[in-house]
C-alpha cells in the first residue's frame, strides 16, 4: 500500500456524520428514518488505525497508519419529503504513517509547521473548508452528490453518509434488512467489467431499549474479482460494524468497525497480503 493512500483513502471512504448536537434541535421521529431539520449540525470524533503487511516468503513490508480527525455535518436545507441538503466539513485531521523502512510521515492540522512538507501540501487543503455537498433522503441514502473534493462519488453508495441506510420499516429488536451494492471499477479496484463488483449489505437490530437501538451490518460478496490486485482494492470495503443510535430520527452516537482480512497472491501458500483495520466515531454532543 502506498504511504500516501492509506490517508486518502480513509479521507474519500470515511464519510460519517459529525458535529455538536444542538439541545434546541432535537429531532423527533422514529428509528428507521432520519429526521432532518434545517440548521442542525454534527460534530464527531474520529479514530482509526490501519495496518497493511504484505508477506511474500519470509519477508513483509508493513505499513501502519493511525488517524485521528474531528468532522461536521451541517444540514443546510430540508424538502417537505424530508429529503435534506447537507455538508462535510473536517474541523482536524491529525495522521501518523509509518512505512516499511520505519520513516514516519505525518500531518497535523493544529501543527502543520511540524508535519511531512508533501502530506502538508495534500492534506492542509482539505481542513477547515466544505469538502461535500450531499442531498440525503430520509432513509440515510445519497440521491445526488452536488460537490465532491476527494475520491470517487461513488463511494457514497458502499460507504453511506449516516453508515447504514435504513429499510423500509420501523426499527425494533430482530428487525432485518439488506441492500445491493455495486462496485464500479475505479482506482485501486481496476475492473474490466462495466458491471463492477456486486455485494449485499445485511442490516440487523441485535439490541433494543425504549431509547435506543444497536444495528450489526455485514456485506458480501455476490461477484467480485479473480486478479489479485483488485482483490487488494476490495479488502478494505464492508467491515463488521456496529452503529449505535441513542434517539428517534437523529444520527448515530457511535459507530464501530473492524476487519481483519487476508489474500493469497498466486499459488505459493506464504505469499500473503493482510488488512487489519479499527475504526471508532463517536458523536461530540453538547
Amino acid at each position: 500500500m502506498k504511504p500516501f493512500y492509506a490517508i486518502l483513502f480513509f479521507l474519500g471512504t470515511c464519510t460519517f456524520q459529525s458535529g455538536p448536537l444542538n439541545s434546541t434541535l432535537r429531532a423527533q421521529g422514529t428509528f428507521g428514518i432520519f429526521s432532518w431539520q434545517k440548521g442542525q449540525s454534527f460534530r464527531y470524533k474520529v479514530e482509526h488505525k490501519t495496518t497493511a503487511s504484505d508477506k511474500q516468503g519470509s519477508n513483509i513490508s508493513e505499513v501502519k497508519t493511525e488517524l485521528s480527525l474531528i468532522k461536521e455535518w451541517k444540514i443546510l436545507a430540508v424538502e417537505t419529503d424530508g429529503t435534506a441538503q447537507i455538508q462535510l466539513k473536517l474541523l482536524a485531521l491529525r495522521s501518523v504513517t509509518k512505512k516499511p523502512d520505519g520513516e514516519l510521515i505525518t500531518f497535523d492540522s493544529a501543527k502543520p509547521e511540524n508535519s511531512t512538507v508533501q502530506l502538508r501540501d495534500q492534506m492542509a487543503k482539505f481542513v477547515g473548508e466544505p469538502v461535500a455537498l450531499l442531498i440525503v433522503d430520509k432513509t440515510g441514502k445519497v440521491n445526488e452528490v452536488r460537490e465532491n473534493r476527494f475520491g470517487s462519488p461513488k463511494r457514497f453508495e458502499t460507504d453511506p453518509p449516516m453508515a447504514l441506510i435504513f429499510g423500509k420499516v420501523p426499527i425494533s429488536l430482530g428487525t432485518k434488512w439488506e441492500r445491493p451494492v455495486v462496485i464500479a471499477g475505479d482506482p485501486p479496484v481496476p475492473s474490466n467489467d462495466s458491471n463492477g463488483w456486486r455485494a449485499l449489505v445485511q442490516s440487523e437490530c441485535i439490541a433494543a431499549s425504549t431509547t435506543t437501538r444497536t444495528i450489526k451490518t455485514e456485506g458480501s460478496w455476490t461477484r467480485e474479482p479473480k486478479i489479485f490486485e483488485a482483490k487488494i482494492g476490495l479488502l478494505q470495503y464492508f467491515p463488521n460494524t456496529e452503529v449505535v443510535l441513542d434517539q428517534p430520527g437523529m444520527p448515530p452516537k457511535l459507530i464501530v468497525s473492524k476487519l481483519d482480512r487476508t489474500i493469497k497472491n498466486g499459488d505459493n501458500e506464504n505469499n500473503i497480503y493482510r488488512l487489519i483495520s479499527e475504526y471508532r466515531e463517536t458523536r461530540m454532543d453538547e
